[in-house]
């Protein structure tokens, strides 16, 4: 969507040097350096250290798909024809995700943005606040969550 709007940044061309460089068996550095890039490891330290890196060495073949996300081409203009309400989690200090959110807000008039901490996943990181956030937009009791 960042390229089609012509809004593709630094931060967002970072992310994708990263992500086009997962492709066959994910190596733990290549986990790594992704994991510190998106925003999902605090400057300064080792996603290594953090309690999700077990869960993360785990899945890291996932991350092979990345290219298909950054390839996929689509018209941005469709976010009009959402005729449901969109809740979206946005992550402060990741430029690329700030963006994407912005136009998603600005072309749905039914969306609606939250921001909490976290980078480029804080229905993640910032679990609890994301489901307090999310039982809201539901019109649920936020204590439940």
């Amino acid at each position: 969507m960042l390229r089609a709007l012509g809004t593709l940044d630094a931060d967002t061309r970072e992310n994708e040097a990263v992500a086009r460089t997962l492709h066959g068996n994910v190596s733990e550095d290549q986990l790594a350096e992704f994991l510190c890039t998106v925003g999902l490891c605090p400057p300064g330290e080792s996603p290594r250290e953090l309690p999700q890196w077990p869960s993360w060495i785990r899945y890291r073949r996932s991350l092979r798909n990345s290219c298909a996300v950054l390839d996929h081409a689509d018209d941005p203009g469709r976010l009009r024809t959402l005729r449901r309400p969109v809740l979206l989690a946005k992550g402060r200090g990741r430029r690329a995700i700030c963006t994407v959110s912005s136009i998603c807000w600005r072309l749905s008039s039914l969306t609606q943005v939250t921001e909490m901490p976290a980078g480029h996943a804080p229905h993640i990181v910032s679990r609890t606040r994301f489901l307090r956030e999310l039982a809201l937009f539901h019109g649920g009791d936020s204590s439940a969550a």
